[in-house]
Formats: C-alpha cells, structure tokens, sequence
C-alpha cells in the first residue's frame, strides 16, 4: 500500500510544489533524516515511481544506502517516512494559504504564554484584517467567534471576563452555525432527489421557523441558503428562486468560489427540474443563470470548464433560440476545456448548433471528428444524426442509423435510465416513419403515447415530427 501511495502523492505537486518539497525535507525543523533526502532526489533525479517490483526496489535500496545489504523493511520504513512528511508538507502548504488561521494561532498562542496585551494586539489586527476582506459567509463569522473567544479566555486568566460583550460572541456563533446548517440542509436535500432516499432534518425545522421574517435575512449569506433550501422543499419555490437569483447575482463578492459554484448549481437544478416538468418559462431563467455564472466564473475550476457545464450551457442557449451566442461561447471557452475531452466537445456542439440553423451538411461533417468513447455522448451523437436524416429525408440512411443503435443500445449494460430514453427515441422515430399518410387517428393516437412516455429527452422534437 505504501508503495503505490508514494509515486501518487509526489505525481500530485506541481514543479514549484517539488521544489519547495524539497527545501522543507532539507530543513532540520521538518526533517533530520539524510536517508530520506536521498531517496527522494533518487526518486526525482531518475523518474522512478513503480516501488513495487523487486528488482527497481533492490536498485533504489543501493542508491539510498550504498553498500548496506538490501532491507526490505528498512525500505518500507524510509518510504513511510518520506509519506508523512510529504503529508506534513501538504499541510503546512494549506494552513499558509489561510492568513485568517494563521491569525488565531497567533492569538491562542501568545494567549496560552498567557501574555495578554500580546494576544490583544494580534486580535485587533486580525479583526481588522477580517473586516477588510469582503466575504461575509460562514467562515467569516467562525473566524469572528474564534477570534472574540480567544480574548474571552484571555480576559478571564486575568479575572477581566466581566467586562466582555457576549451577545456579540453568541451572535457570530449562531450566524455561523446557522449557514452551515443550511449549507448541510441544501445538500441532503440535493442528495435525497437523486438517491430517493429520505434523511432526519432534526431541528432545521425550528431553525427556520426562526429565521422566517428575521432581520438575519438581511444578510446575503444567510439569505442565499435560506431561499436555497426553501426553494427545494417549500411550495412557493418560485419565488424563493427569485430571491436566491438576486441574492447572487448581487452579491457575489461575499462568498467564497466554491459557494458560489454551490449557488448557482442548486438554482441551475432547479431550473432544470421545472422545466422537465413542463414549465418553460424556466428555460430562460437556466440561460440567465448560466450566462451570469459565466461572467463570475462560477462553472471554473482552476481554470477549466467541465465537458458537462460546456454541453449544459449550449443546450440551454439552444432551448431559447440563441444560437449566435452559443456559437460565440464555443468558441471563447473551447480552450478552457479539459484537453483529453477538448474536441470531440467542441465538434460536438458545434454539429448541434449548425443542425439548429439548418446548417445540416456541416453539422454532419462536424461530426466525423469526434471521438466516440463515451456511451452517452456517443448516444447524443447518434441521436443528433437521426435527427438529421430525417429532417432531410435521407430514408435509407435514417433506416440504417436506427438498426446500428437499436443493437447498440442493446448491447450496453450499463446504461441505466439512459437506455429506456434512447430506446424510446428509436421506437418513436420508427413510428413516425411507419405512419400511413393522411391517416389522421393514428398520428393523434401517436401523438398521445408520446405524450404519456416518461422519459422521453427528444419529446418536442418527435412532436413536431408527429403533426396533426
């Protein structure tokens, strides 16, 4: 197990990440073992990362300990070793990147030295610092209770307690409890849709019985999670939706990026579950979301978009009709996706944007240069082409395409729900293909079963095929 978990952890640093890896195993503080030093400039020096075959480990035993007599187990222990300090490395890149952190142990530490005045002076700095930052979430009003705690404490191992302001140390206490309770809340409740599962609310219940009409409501954070999970489970979920939207479209500076991208996916789903069920006017709202989202970066990770937020996105500029400006963000963000996926995506959507301009034999060029790996992409392809044909009447080819993913879809075990939906899209096209001209009762009666299909992604499409 050590062994695999070695070559892992150091394939995770970047080159300034090794490099910095390096200065904190050569300092005695971190480390006072040579053997370990060398092993890892070994490893780095030679690219050697496989630890599990005898023959490699014999080789790297020699270049750590010279004529020593090959010791597996003093092996395993200098791979050990070399483990945890990298583990301890990890961390201490994580608690630099938290100056708020940094400022507590600052505090706690000239508070447990019981040096008072010491401890004071870094809380006022820290507190200043704090309110100068913008975000106004949870962690901002922990970092406030941790930081008033630390002087509470202080003050006491001087008898000067008294003189504290505790509503303001219970204040920052249960803002802060109360968001995270409903960050939870709107993750069980995202959890139970997909997993048909039912989870304990507890006390949440009470939490927002007393936060309904409270001024706390006033505070973006605790408004944005509040209507976030209101608008999952209460009947005026529209308009809990609407105040959410405005919640982050205005105040984004006061969460961090990984709320964000939490916001805006729970009202995205929600758009798209309202418009799965019929309603769509919700379709514009999904486009208006994704293109705010867009301008705050929230679908970014590290600088890269997902394949599924980049199809996501286009399918949601395709629903209402704004094509030009779907053809644009292919464009802008076709760079920002990841590159093993970069082209079959690109050529992807851009297929579907030509087909809804009409645009069909570019549309079919685009796409011969994807790469069929995927199942469901594969499968979105196909049905693309399906479409295609038949909008041109090219009946043999229409035929051919049909059999070739009937058999497909037979063949996939893996599937799911998936399969019950393109299977549905085959039958209903081969349908539609089968009718007898003029034959008015049979469209109705097709028509009907259409409409009665629970999972039927291609449902207008095959309506509008269906006429009447």
């Amino acid at each position: 197990m050590e062994n695999s978990l070695l070559p892992e952890m150091l394939q995770l640093l970047h080159r300034n990440e090794t490099f910095a890896l390096r200065k904190f195993l050569q300092s005695p503080y971190h480390n006072t073992r040579t053997d370990v030093v060398r092993l890892f400039e070994y490893i780095l020096a030679n690219n050697t990362l496989s630890l599990e075959i005898t023959a490699d480990r014999e080789v790297l035993f020699k270049a750590v300990y010279a004529a020593t007599p090959f010791d597996s187990k003093q092996l395993n222990y200098v791979v050990s070793y070399l483990i945890k300090l990298i583990e301890q490395f990890i961390a201490q890149e994580e608690y630099a990147q938290s100056a708020a952190t940094q400022s507590l142990h600052i505090v706690r530490g000239f508070r447990r030295r019981h040096c008072l005045h010491l401890s004071e002076r870094a809380a006022r700095t820290a507190v200043k610092k704090l309110e100068k930052q913008a975000r106004r979430n949870a962690s901002y009003y922990w970092e406030r209770f941790y930081l008033a705690n630390e002087t509470l404490r202080g003050q006491a191992q001087q008898g000067r307690s008294l003189e504290f302001d505790f509503d303001k140390l219970n204040e920052a206490h249960e803002k802060a409890f109360f968001i995270e309770r409903l960050q939870l809340g709107c993750m069980v409740q995202s959890r139970q849709a997909v997993a048909s599962k039912a989870y304990e609310t507890g006390f949440l219940p009470v939490l927002l019985a007393f936060l309904k009409d409270h001024p706390w409501l006033q505070e973006p954070a605790m408004a944005a999670w509040y209507y976030a999970y209101c608008m999952q489970t209460d009947q005026n979920a529209p308009v809990h939706f609407e105040r959410l939207k405005t919640v982050i479209f205005e105040n984004s500076m006061l969460f961090n990026d990984l709320e964000q991208h939490d916001l805006f996916l729970l009202a995205v789903n929600f758009c798209i579950r309202r418009i799965n069920s019929g309603d769509a006017a919700f379709s514009r709202e999904l486009f208006d979301l994704y293109k705010e989202g867009l301008l705050q970066n929230v679908f970014l990770e590290n600088g890269i978009l997902s394949r599924w937020s980049y199809n996501n996105i286009v399918n949601a500029a395709l629903k209402i009709g704004e094509i030009t400006w779907a053809m644009q963000f292919l464009e802008q963000y076709r760079a920002k996706l990841e590159p093993a996926f970069r082209d079959t995506n690109y050529y992807f959507n851009l297929a579907r944007c030509l087909y809804e301009k009409g645009d069909y034999d570019p549309a079919l060029e685009s796409l011969t240069h994807m790469e069929y790996d995927d199942m469901l992409q594969n499968l979105s392809a196909r049905t693309l082409q399906i479409k295609i044909y038949h909008d041109t009447a090219a009946w043999q080819a229409l035929d051919s395409l049909l059999d070739s993913v009937r058999i497909y879809i037979r063949r996939k075990k893996v599937l799911g729900y998936h399969k019950e939906n393109y299977s549905n899209i085959v039958r209903f096209v081969q349908r539609i293909m089968a009718l007898p001209p003029g034959d008015r009762a049979a469209r109705a009666q097709l028509r009907e079963e259409m409409m009665q299909c629970k999972v039927l992604s291609e449902r207008a499409w095959l309506l509008a095929r269906v006429g009447f």
